[in-house]
């Protein structure tokens, strides 16, 4: 892997590009986040490129881990009590062993990133998979723009995206007569982007709503309502675990329960989500077949539930309840001192390579060498675009920028 720059020596002129081109992203598609909060290029020109076998080698890892994870499902209809050491609320357990997609999940991402031993799995992020924008509407314009040479394999990355959340909502009886809601927090104008473009992919064939999580409410005949008005579907980028948690939550999950709503992400998908997730695949890789005990071992990082089979090791503390990068502690050297809290995961850390990155802050060039985060959007089990993300830290919230991944040849 590397990074295929523009304009590198010229700073003024690439300045000159970018800003016509964040220009024109911001008012062609909303896009309104190209810098963060510390001043830094959030959007870049430049390109991340992957070798066609690094690019042959992460779609072969996701094959693989899908059909881990759907085996994962059938264990739990025979071992129902496992779901308790995937914290999920009691509430839902029976909805996350209804399963009324043949796939994972309507819209998701797995997020890997590379080591010196291949593909490594962060996460399967089925709840919050953002990034939509970035990978539908800006990775086409920059390839077609500045890296003609190289191959762009989010191409059809639209249509695929949205045939996959269409086959969810026919699957789960939607029809012309049903009210589909799209709901986030839309204060933010960077996820009322998101929303609108959604729903301009997904097309659905009858009446969408875009409204707020907060707007949402249940009404004396048990139906779902997004600001009074009665839904059937629901497609959110707020956890069905959260909604759960908050006021008004038995009510929301009866709601699943009578099927007088469906989410267009099932709830069987908190499965996947949950950060305890690698750590009951470890527990049962014995009684797995051998090719899925191969795939737990070559892909997924070693994680447990308890601090033992780490301590002494390079490790990472995860919570089991917060998005990916917020709340982890690294321990060079995991001693019982840093086990402060119960409801938390323990990882073996597994270095990423880095690459050197030319970001861009406050007008300056800098070469800083980044872990790239590379999310593989899924849409009916397969592979469908990237969208890659780069941070000092490979599983980092904060100094995160972003840049088309493209695949040499073309």
């Amino acid at each position: 892997m590397r990074i295929s720059p523009v304009l590198l020596e010229d700073r003024e002129a690439y300045l000159d590009c970018w800003e016509a081109v964040a220009d024109g992203f911001e008012k062609n598609f909303a896009f309104s986040w190209a810098f963060d909060a510390q001043g830094q290029h959030f959007l870049n020109l430049h390109a991340f490129v992957l070798t066609a076998e690094e690019a042959a080698a992460i779609c072969e890892a996701q094959r693989r881990v899908t059909e881990l994870f759907h085996a994962v499902a059938l264990f739990l209809d025979s071992h129902p009590e496992a779901l308790d050491a995937l914290g999920i609320p009691d509430i839902l357990k029976p909805q996350c062993l209804r399963r009324p997609l043949p796939y994972l999940t309507a819209l998701g991402r797995f997020d890997w990133y590379l080591t010196t031993a291949g593909p490594k799995l962060l996460e399967f992020n089925s709840e919050t998979p953002f990034g939509q924008m970035e990978a539908c509407r800006l990775q086409p314009e920059l390839a077609r723009l500045f890296h003609p040479d190289l191959a762009d394999p989010n191409r059809d990355i639209a249509d695929r995206l949205g045939e996959g959340l269409r086959d969810s909502f026919r699957r789960q009886g939607g029809t012309s007569a049903s009210v589909v809601a799209i709901v986030g927090f839309c204060a933010d104008p960077e996820e009322l982007a998101i929303l609108t473009l959604i729903r301009e992919l997904a097309d659905y064939p009858c009446p969408v709503l875009i409204g707020d999580v907060q707007a949402l409410s249940v009404n004396h005949a048990g139906q779902l309502c997004l600001g009074g008005a009665p839904v059937d579907l629901l497609q959110s980028f707020y956890s069905v675990e959260w909604y759960a948690r908050d006021p008004g939550g038995p009510q929301f999950v009866d709601c699943l329960a009578q099927g007088r709503v469906r989410l267009i992400n099932p709830p069987s998908t908190l499965i996947q989500h949950s950060k305890a997730l690698f750590a009951l695949l470890w527990l049962i890789a014995p009684q797995l077949a051998a090719p899925l005990r191969q795939t737990v071992e070559r892909y997924i990082p070693y994680t447990a539930l308890d601090p033992d089979p780490l301590l002494g090791r390079p490790a990472l503390i995860k919570p089991m309840h917060n998005r990916e990068g917020l709340g982890i502690l690294y321990c060079e050297s995991l001693s019982l001192h840093d086990v402060t809290r119960d409801d938390v995961i323990y990882q073996e850390r597994v270095d990423a390579i880095a690459v050197p990155f030319p970001t861009m802050r406050n007008g300056r060039f800098r070469e800083r060498r980044l872990l790239p985060t590379i999310g593989a959007f899924c849409a009916k089990d397969e592979l469908i675009g990237y969208y890659t993300r780069f941070s000092p830290l490979i599983a980092g919230p904060r100094d995160v920028c972003w840049a088309p991944t493209l695949i040499e040849g073309n």
